[in-house]
């Protein structure tokens, strides 16, 4: 029985919230684990990638989890299946490998601590034991163990490649790059290595570089899913650029239409990839409907406006006096015109959003309508006049704002 929790790097007591963002970390690093240059990595990772759907279904609903736990407390575990007292290194390192794509890590870190004492100038137990050591988090001598591995075989470009992804998981982006430059100048035929360095850009919003460097890996190996993922996450992480977050809305807002063109290009990008991955998916959708929500005109003139120009002119056409036709269909034509003219897009309404820290307003197109004026007959009769005054005049001024000005 797999031990999700192990296989997460979470203890059994984690929040659901931990174990979502844990779920997010490790299927990224899984997907781009599957080109990795050592065919058992390729296999954990494939295995590991296939078990999520059951991990989710299962750690994500509280009565699976629980009758999961209970039978955790109560299965026998996967053991080795060699007797390390009497085998050699590498059936010792094959089980290890075996052991960690089923999600035994405790075991697989027994079975390769057994290996580097069985040959301790062996380059692949070393490497091992490291895997199996920042596997179960532990980093510091996870870094050690690889760096015994590179002293004993320094031209082996996949120890670098493991080494520069144990930087990257504690965040040390410079020194993953590093590593990931190493595996590269050795091996430069291997795209894995430029697609790491790749990962790591776009980690650092860096989306330029880690998208040409990622386009042109999956140029050269065009079926390879893992990267295909990647790029799809460059894509859709770099629509934002230029965007502004506004967090007391929790959203992404921009002034420009030249950024909306742009995101839509990228999400365009994304989409093509068809990459199946749920919440990647779900991702671009929400920047698509950021994309189209900036895009609607929505309403931001003075509903004073409006509602004065149409109301007097109605209260004029049905008040039998025929010489004032004219003049009534003048405010309710100019009234509806108006209230189009207001429609606005949002990208332009934003720049008031980002510059309130996400408050909104309506009238700011026909505001001095409304400002000062009282509910009295006096001001509504002044207010009248502004409106059969400046109407045509404010109504042209917000058709060009609105639709011929970009």
């Amino acid at each position: 029985m797999v031990n999700y929790y192990e296989l997460l790097g979470l203890s059994q007591g984690a929040s659901e919230d931990e174990i979502r963002a844990k779920l997010k970390d490790r299927k990224r690093v899984w997907t781009q684990r599957q080109n990795a240059p050592k065919p058992e990595q390729q296999q954990e990772a494939s295995n590991n990638l296939r078990m999520v759907p059951e991990i989710e279904a299962t750690l994500l609903n509280p009565q699976k989890r629980s009758a999961y736990d209970q039978q955790l407390r109560t299965a026998p575990k996967e053991e080795a299946h060699v007797d390390t007292s009497k085998i050699e290194a590498e059936d010792l390192i094959q089980e290890g490998w075996r052991l960690l794509s089923v999600g035994n890590v405790p075991d697989a870190l027994m079975v390769a601590t057994k290996a580097t004492e069985v040959q301790g100038n062996n380059p692949d137990a070393w490497a091992l034991l490291g895997y199996c050591k920042a596997q179960w988090g532990e980093v510091e001598d996870a870094l050690y163990e690889y760096k015994r591995a590179i002293k004993l075989r320094p031209n082996d470009a996949s120890f670098y490649f493991d080494l520069g992804g144990i930087y990257e998981g504690i965040e040390q982006w410079k020194d993953a790059m590093q590593q990931y430059e190493r595996a590269a100048q050795i091996d430069p035929r291997k795209a894995v290595y430029r697609a790491a360095m790749g990962s790591v850009f776009i980690k650092n919003e860096m989306y330029k570089e880690g998208i040409d460097i990622l386009e042109q890996c999956l140029k050269e190996e065009p079926d390879n899913e893992g990267y295909k993922y990647l790029l799809a996450v460059a894509y859709t992480e770099s629509t934002y650029q230029g965007w502004t977050y506004v967090e007391k809305i929790d959203r992404y807002l921009t002034t420009k239409p030249e950024h909306i063109e742009e995101a839509e290009r990228y999400i365009q990008k994304a989409k093509a990839l068809n990459v199946s991955d749920s919440d990647l998916r779900n991702r671009m959708n929400d920047v698509q409907a950021a994309i189209d929500d900036a895009r609607k005109r929505k309403f931001h003139g003075n509903p004073l406006a409006v509602g004065g120009a149409v109301i007097l002119g109605l209260f004029m056409l049905f008040s039998g006096d025929k010489g004032v036709i004219p003049g009534a269909l003048y405010l309710i034509v100019f009234g509806v015109l108006y209230a189009v003219s207001c429609m606005a897009p949002q990208y332009k309404m934003n720049k008031r959003v980002i510059e309130s820290g996400g408050e909104t307003s309506t009238g700011m197109m026909f505001s001095g309508f409304s400002e000062g004026l009282g509910a009295g007959c006096f001001t509504m009769i002044l207010s009248f006049i502004f409106i059969i005054i400046l109407l045509p005049i404010m109504t042209l001024i917000n058709f060009i704002k609105n639709y011929a000005m970009k």
